[in-house]
């Protein structure tokens, strides 16, 4: 029940930075002298935007932390995290991330990705979700002002950003990041709860 109710809080958490609810896509349209400018802030500030990457990023971090003693206690291997961790660049640098956040810096050893990575330029945009149908967005210009956009098809509205280590090369995008470790993790529990009752969540 307790992974369970911590796996309800990550999902939760990733909530916070993904919709496909066209109705909360929240553009605002801008008449610039060029044409106009659409942003996808949703109303929500740079502040606010990073508070709800970085939430989910502690959530799918400290996930491993919670698995570890429940592994102990239901006879499985709590080493399939060790290897997990190993495995996955991904988890490594979310694990860094989280890190970097609470202790307010660089850690000596680079982290345990090797890469000291930081997270920049957090934002809120459209992203294609991979559907069969490309998304596709409708303005209408008239000669005083321009409607709100309509959307159709496969898309979503994220907040992410890219992720950098310390040489500034580009890691990936953060919510790529997020669902690869976060995946990782799953499937290590998966594991465990194949091997009968004891290991159910």
């Amino acid at each position: 029940m307790i992974i369970r109710e911590r796996l309800d809080r990550i999902y939760a958490a990733l909530g916070e930075t993904f919709t496909q609810d066209h109705s909360k896509f929240g553009a605002l349209v801008t008449p610039q002298p060029w044409g106009v400018r659409v942003t996808f802030d949703g109303g929500l500030s740079q502040p606010q935007r990073v508070n709800a990457a970085m939430q989910a990023v502690f959530h799918v971090a400290h996930l491993r932390d919670h698995l570890k003693p429940w592994a102990c206690d239901h006879g499985c291997s709590p080493d399939d995290l060790d290897t997990a961790m190993r495995s996955s660049l991904a988890l490594r640098v979310i694990v860094d991330l989280a890190d970097r956040d609470k202790h307010g810096g660089s850690p000596r050893s680079r982290g345990h990705s090797g890469r000291d990575p930081r997270l920049t330029h957090v934002a809120r945009g459209i992203r294609s979700t991979g559907g069969s149908a490309l998304p596709i967005v409708r303005l209408a210009i008239g000669p005083s002002d321009v409607t709100a956009p309509e959307f159709a098809a496969d898309a979503a509205a994220v907040i992410s950003g890219p992720v950098f280590d310390s040489a500034g090369e580009r890691i990936g995008d953060l919510n790529d990041l997020l669902t690869e470790a976060l995946r990782v993790l799953e499937e290590v529990l998966t594991r465990w709860q194949a091997q009968g009752p004891s290991a159910s969540v």
